[in-house]
Protein backbone atom coordinates (compact mmCIF):
# COMPACT_ATOMS: atom_id res chain seq x y z
CA UNK A 1 0.00 0.00 0.00
CA UNK A 2 1.22 3.69 -0.86
CA UNK A 3 0.28 6.62 1.37
CA UNK A 4 -2.56 7.47 -1.01
CA UNK A 5 -4.35 3.97 -0.22
CA UNK A 6 -4.01 4.66 3.65
CA UNK A 7 -5.35 8.11 3.09
CA UNK A 8 -8.14 6.51 1.00
CA UNK A 9 -8.89 3.81 3.71
CA UNK A 10 -8.87 6.44 6.61
CA UNK A 11 -11.21 9.20 4.45
CA UNK A 12 -13.61 6.58 3.89
CA UNK A 13 -13.81 5.33 7.47
CA UNK A 14 -14.42 9.03 8.35
CA UNK A 15 -18.60 8.31 7.60
CA UNK A 16 -18.29 6.19 9.84
CA UNK A 17 -16.66 8.03 12.87
CA UNK A 18 -14.07 5.58 13.20
CA UNK A 19 -10.76 6.27 14.99
CA UNK A 20 -7.88 5.65 13.47
CA UNK A 21 -4.13 6.84 12.96
CA UNK A 22 -2.05 5.97 10.35
CA UNK A 23 1.59 6.53 10.93
CA UNK A 24 4.83 6.29 8.15
CA UNK A 25 7.81 5.09 10.46
CA UNK A 26 11.04 5.40 8.41
CA UNK A 27 13.46 2.35 8.91
CA UNK A 28 11.13 0.03 9.92
CA UNK A 29 12.14 -2.68 8.09
CA UNK A 30 11.87 -6.14 9.93
CA UNK A 31 9.67 -8.22 12.25
CA UNK A 32 11.54 -7.31 15.56
CA UNK A 33 11.17 -3.58 14.49
CA UNK A 34 7.54 -4.02 14.10
CA UNK A 35 7.13 -5.81 17.34
CA UNK A 36 8.92 -3.14 19.49
CA UNK A 37 7.12 -0.05 17.79
CA UNK A 38 3.27 -2.33 18.57
CA UNK A 39 3.94 -3.11 21.81
CA UNK A 40 4.94 0.35 23.04
CA UNK A 41 2.02 1.96 20.67
CA UNK A 42 -0.53 -0.86 22.40
CA UNK A 43 0.59 0.70 25.85
CA UNK A 44 -0.68 3.91 25.48
CA UNK A 45 -3.74 5.05 26.92
CA UNK A 46 -5.80 6.19 23.71
CA UNK A 47 -5.27 2.90 21.77
CA UNK A 48 -8.62 1.15 21.12
CA UNK A 49 -7.05 -2.84 21.28
CA UNK A 50 -10.11 -4.56 20.35
CA UNK A 51 -8.75 -3.32 16.66
CA UNK A 52 -5.80 -5.26 14.92
CA UNK A 53 -3.60 -6.58 17.36
CA UNK A 54 -3.88 -5.03 20.55
CA UNK A 55 -4.58 -1.68 18.59
CA UNK A 56 -2.04 -1.72 16.22
CA UNK A 57 -1.55 -2.98 12.81
CA UNK A 58 1.92 -2.58 11.11
CA UNK A 59 2.49 -2.91 7.02
CA UNK A 60 6.73 -3.79 6.70
CA UNK A 61 6.66 -3.74 3.33
CA UNK A 62 5.03 -0.41 3.40
CA UNK A 63 6.66 1.15 6.20
CA UNK A 64 3.53 2.05 8.08
CA UNK A 65 1.67 1.79 11.20
CA UNK A 66 -1.98 1.61 11.58
CA UNK A 67 -3.79 2.21 14.96
CA UNK A 68 -7.58 2.03 16.39
CA UNK A 69 -8.00 4.69 18.26
CA UNK A 70 -10.69 5.26 21.53
CA UNK A 71 -13.50 7.34 20.42
CA UNK A 72 -13.94 8.84 23.75
CA UNK A 73 -10.19 10.22 24.41
CA UNK A 74 -8.19 12.84 23.56
CA UNK A 75 -5.35 11.37 21.06
CA UNK A 76 -2.04 12.55 21.99
CA UNK A 77 0.06 13.11 18.35
CA UNK A 78 2.90 13.80 20.17
CA UNK A 79 2.97 10.81 22.13
CA UNK A 80 2.88 8.31 19.17
CA UNK A 81 5.91 10.16 17.88
CA UNK A 82 7.32 9.80 21.24
CA UNK A 83 6.94 6.10 20.99
CA UNK A 84 8.47 5.43 18.05
CA UNK A 85 11.36 7.31 18.29
CA UNK A 86 12.32 6.05 21.75
CA UNK A 87 12.34 2.45 19.77
CA UNK A 88 14.91 4.31 17.35
CA UNK A 89 12.53 5.33 14.44
CA UNK A 90 11.84 8.20 12.56
CA UNK A 91 8.38 9.24 12.00
CA UNK A 92 7.94 10.96 8.34
CA UNK A 93 3.86 11.27 8.41
CA UNK A 94 1.04 11.08 10.76
CA UNK A 95 -2.37 11.30 9.82
CA UNK A 96 -5.05 10.78 12.42
CA UNK A 97 -9.25 10.49 11.97
CA UNK A 98 -10.92 11.39 14.88
CA UNK A 99 -14.90 12.70 14.84
CA UNK A 100 -15.45 12.41 11.32
CA UNK A 101 -12.28 15.19 10.82
CA UNK A 102 -8.49 13.58 9.29
CA UNK A 103 -6.09 15.88 10.32
CA UNK A 104 -2.34 15.21 8.58
CA UNK A 105 0.12 16.41 11.27
CA UNK A 106 3.63 17.71 10.26
CA UNK A 107 6.80 16.11 12.32
CA UNK A 108 8.43 19.01 12.46
CA UNK A 109 6.05 20.41 14.83
CA UNK A 110 5.98 17.22 17.00
CA UNK A 111 9.37 15.60 17.66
Amino acid sequence: MTISDYQSALVTGASSGIGEAVVEVLGMVCSMCAFGIGEGLAKTDFIDKSKFTDGVSVDIDAQFVQLGLLESTNINPEKIVQVIQDAGYDVNLLFILQNEKLTKFSTDKLG
